[in-house]
């Protein structure tokens, strides 16, 4: 076991937290934000008019309609709002697409290029300071380096990543995801569960710290995420979401190794219709993966599945198990059912490997995974 972690992002967590925002603002130096925003749900639920108020001895420009799935004319929009208003640091308001396409535009505007080369081989060296305040507890970016960004001329999802990226401080104030619409919510849940899974099932070899973390993380959305489907003011119920989907991504998980097969396999179909939500990817694909994993270790499964309360001996069962769960929190739709079509699961199989396949052309889990056998995951999930 050897890992590097260092994360320099200063957390500041709690109900109420939001209006800790100017003195923690006034602590990194920072005198006009440019404040990322989606495409106008925190306008009319009054939280950027909440944030207007907290930062009104501040300068600021806005950048708003950023998409579900940010692409690079996003960035490239963002960019120049920044530079023509003189700005000096992004405030992100809103999910994960707003935090990705935040830090990206904080990227660009400091270094210049392309933010499609950051995608390839060019690596991050610096930006401008970036605050996240999340709205929706799912994608962890609040506490990590990386952002995702489309690319709608190749039909492509990609991650940028670099120490750079790292927020300076992010507030997480479980009170701001009350007013998010419910599918956005569920949506979270199920990111979550992958992020603290993905290296679980795509490794064979126990890791007791890093399992029980898994475990926890799992049981804190399995309990949780009911109580706020039926009661979405229920803040104690979204404060452990919260804090679940903040140190899923905080890097407690690096001590095990593993891959990310779930996450490659859904930006390759979201890179291909950007219309599909990464949690409803996800749920499509998750029992799917489960069962193929299964299928070459059961016994790494049946561990996995005890954090849901059940004891199975089958593949089979398991992927019964997680789309049971998927399903009572009213998450699941296979792959057709979200409008991919069929002659297109070949594409999908191609380009996950094109960006993520190692040099044998595979991709990493369990056992490694060739064209035909993430084909067959998709064909599981349609």
């Amino acid at each position: 076991m050897n890992f590097i972690l260092h994360n320099p992002t200063r957390i500041v967590f709690g109900v109420g937290s939001l209006s800790k925002l100017p003195k923690e603002s006034q602590s990194i130096g920072i005198n006009k934000p440019l404040i990322v925003i989606g495409q106008g749900s925190v306008k009319k639920n009054g939280i950027l008019d909440r944030v207007l108020e907290l930062l009104k001895d501040f300068k600021y420009a806005i950048c708003e309609n950023i998409k579900p799935n940010p692409t690079v004319d996003d960035v490239i929009r963002g960019k120049n709002i920044f530079l023509e208003n003189g700005c000096d640091s992004v405030i992100a308001l809103g999910g994960g697409s707003v935090m990705d396409a935040a830090k990206v535009i904080s990227l660009v505007a400091k270094e210049g290029f392309d933010p499609w080369e950051y995608t390839a081989n060019k690596k991050p060296k610096d930006a401008y300071p970036i605050i996240t305040i999340p709205t929706l507890s799912a994608t962890g970016s609040e506490a990590d380096p990386i952002a995702v960004i489309n690319n709608l001329n190749t039909g492509e999802k990609k991650s940028v990543s670099g120490m750079c990226l790292y927020p300076k401080f992010s507030i997480i104030d479980p009170e701001l995801t009350i007013t998010t619409p419910l599918n956005a919510t569920v949506d979270g849940f199920i990111d979550i569960i992958v992020h603290a899974s993905e290296t679980f099932l795509s490794t064979k070899d126990r890791n007791v710290f890093c399992d029980g973390v898994t475990e926890t993380i799992v049981k804190m959305v399995i309990e949780n995420g009911p109580k706020i489907i039926a009661n979405t003011t229920d803040i104690k119920a979204r404060t452990e979401i919260a804090l679940a989907s903040t140190m899923a991504m905080y890097g407690i998980l690096y001590p095990r190794s593993g891959g990310w097969p779930m996450h490659a396999i859904e930006h390759a179909i979201s890179g291909l219709y950007p219309d599909i939500s990464h949690g409803s990817g996800l749920a499509a694909i998750f029992p799917a993966i489960v069962e193929w994993d299964g299928e070459r270790n059961i016994e790494r499964v049946k561990q996995y599945i005890k954090i849901f309360g059940y004891e199975v001996n089958t593949a089979k069962e398991a992927s019964e198990v997680i789309k049971n769960f998927i399903v009572s929190i009213k998450a699941f739709k296979g792959l057709k059912d979200l409008g991919v079509k069929k002659e297109d699961l070949n594409v999908i199989a191609e380009k996950t490997l094109i960006l993520k396949g190692n040099k044998e052309n595979k991709l990493l889990n369990i056992e490694p995974m060739g064209f035909n056998d993430i084909l067959n995951v998709l064909e599981r999930s349609y």
